[in-house]
């Protein structure tokens, strides 16, 4: 785990215990990627040690964090961040979510065409189905939509193919 400051301690509050303080400092680092998918933490002594709460605080804050499935206990390895992909109730794109997993993310189109737009489609774009353009005049032809299916890979190992 790379500590974001040496000994960096709690602010005290009443309104929020040093256990959730301490789950909300590693939950943050963890989302923000400054852990990667899968790091192991530090020990729950240097951790105490860093954030100057007591050991038992600590676990109590990992427990926390379990409970958000953002990490995981190994039997006597210690605690393990969980990735991203299952641990975050966030949105995030795939490409962030494999550059948070140490991946270089890359795209490749398949093939590009077009098609006739879905009714569906035709409404959430605002367009009339089945008209190009607006006007009376012009004929009445579908407007098309881009179709691009692609691979999706993390590294070299593709990860999903899209078809839309």
């Amino acid at each position: 785990m790379r500590p974001t400051s040496a000994g960096e301690a709690l602010v005290s509050s009443r309104r929020m215990p040093a256990y959730e303080q301490a789950a909300a400092t590693l939950e943050a680092e963890i989302r923000s990627g400054r852990l990667g998918a899968e790091e192991r933490l530090l020990s729950e002594r240097a951790l105490a040690e860093r954030l100057r709460v007591s050991r038992i605080t600590i676990r109590r804050a990992l427990a926390r964090l379990a409970e958000k499935d953002l990490v995981r206990s190994s039997e006597r390895s210690g605690w393990f961040t969980v990735p991203v992909s299952h641990g975050s109730t966030a949105m995030i794109s795939f490409t962030d979510q494999g550059r948070l997993r140490g991946f270089a993310v890359t795209s490749r189109v398949l093939r590009c065409a077009t098609r006739e737009a879905t009714l569906d489609e035709a409404e959430e774009l605002g367009i009339a189905p089945g008209i190009r353009g607006g006007e009376d005049r012009l004929p009445r032809r579908p407007l098309p939509v881009p179709r691009h299916p692609r691979h999706r890979q993390e590294g070299a190992a593709p990860v999903v193919r899209e078809t839309r």
